[in-house]
């Protein structure tokens, strides 16, 4: 049985540190290793070593260089390592942050599309048997139904962080189950690697070298 996981890595990330009590925390806290919450993932529902992991994409935003170069060099710095990891596998789909008139803010923008997009075509075209959603955004349920329309509600699944004290996920849909993932499994699949610092460490090695 071959599955595809698509992480919706900001509300993924963001979920994880509301859920387990992290905001106060260093900023690393609250991500995750993608492989290893892909096969997670994979082996669940019962499926255990019977599954074959066969895709796992982490969809997000990034800075353009000129909006914030150490956010940009860090969200690179992460993408790769992602990718080295289990590169047959692993795919990172970056998009440029868009910046907000009306706020001042760098956004995420069409992020949840090419996700939905993405996850469509694996669950269509690539035709594996269970596309794994992991978000808790509800304008993904669309995708979802999309999905189990398509191809049966047991062709879909989701995925979200649960604490006593955080319930956020896609909403339920008929047939499609929902994988909810506690903070036990969250420490036993965390990434503390502080890329900003990575990405910050390079570009003063680098001033030293050309100063």
């Amino acid at each position: 049985m071959r599955v595809a996981v698509f992480i919706d890595w900001m509300n993924v990330y963001k979920a994880a540190r509301e859920a387990f009590r992290l905001t106060e925390e260093s900023g690393a806290r609250g991500q995750v290793d993608p492989y290893r919450v892909g096969r997670v993932l994979a082996a669940a529902n019962r499926r255990g070593s019977a599954a074959e992991l066969a895709r796992v994409e982490i969809h997000r935003g990034r800075p353009l260089p000129n909006q914030n170069s150490v956010g940009h060099a860090a969200a690179t710095l992460q993408a790769q390592a992602w990718e080295e990891s289990e590169p047959l596998i692993v795919k990172a789909r970056l998009r440029p942050l868009r910046l907000n008139p009306g706020t001042g803010r760098l956004e995420e923008k069409g992020v949840d599309v090419a996700l939905a997009a993405c996850a469509f075509e694996w669950a269509v075209i690539e035709a594996v048997d269970r596309v794994v959603i992991f978000s808790h955004d509800t304008d993904l349920s669309s995708i979802v139904e999309v999905i189990a329309r398509t191809r049966g509600p047991a062709t879909v699944e989701t995925a979200s962080w649960r604490s006593e004290s955080f319930r956020k996920r896609i909403p339920p849909i008929d047939g499609v189950t929902n994988h909810s993932l506690s903070g036990r499994l969250f420490r036993a699949i965390e990434d503390r690697t502080h890329y900003g610092h990575r990405a910050r460490r390079r570009f003063e090695e680098k001033a030293v070298l050309l100063g």
